[in-house]
């Protein structure tokens, strides 16, 4: 019976030793975007919000718009129409993702409306130019110089809402 107390006592004492060790902390997990979240056109599944955040800003960066109007070719980039990021309005929507709450990232990447028009309109708007009867010096004689065809754009038709 000594022997059974004996043993008894010594695993308590064990258990009790090995409770009583170094608790295990685990460290919180570092959020990460779901699978199949795509923000500004980029898929951030998986992402950190660092990581997120700098794919989205090196994105901005290079963007570029290239258009081709009646033939002519329009490219712009991301400085000429001064397109920027908003690091506070990404992080309050992946706050808010994270939560679990309904996240907003529709503000995050904005550009100047009227950069974008003036720019367009310097691009898509030539003057016309008429028939002329001109001399070529190299070829010694008269030539008929051909018309041109302008391009006038409809300023309001380029309004992005």
């Amino acid at each position: 019976m000594k022997k059974r107390f004996l043993i008894l006592l010594a695993l308590v004492l064990i258990l009790c030793l090995g409770a009583c060790g170094e608790p295990q902390v685990s460290e919180p997990q570092e959020f990460v975007f779901p699978e199949g979240t795509v923000i500004a056109g980029q898929d951030l599944s998986g992402e950190t919000k660092a990581d997120a955040w700098a794919k989205i800003e090196a994105a901005a960066g290079s963007y570029a718009l290239d258009l081709t109007v009646d033939g002519n070719p329009v490219h712009m980039g991301a400085k000429d129409i001064a397109l920027t990021c908003s690091y506070e309005k990404f992080m309050a929507g992946a706050d808010a993702l994270e939560a679990g709450t309904e996240a907003d990232f529709s503000r995050v990447i904005s550009f100047n409306d009227g950069k974008l028009r003036l720019l367009l309109g310097r691009k898509l708007n030539k003057p016309s130019k008429d028939a002329a009867i001109v001399y070529d010096e190299t070829a010694g004689q008269y030539v008929l110089e051909a018309h041109e065809e302008g391009l006038k754009t409809d300023q309001n038709a380029l309004a992005v809402s």
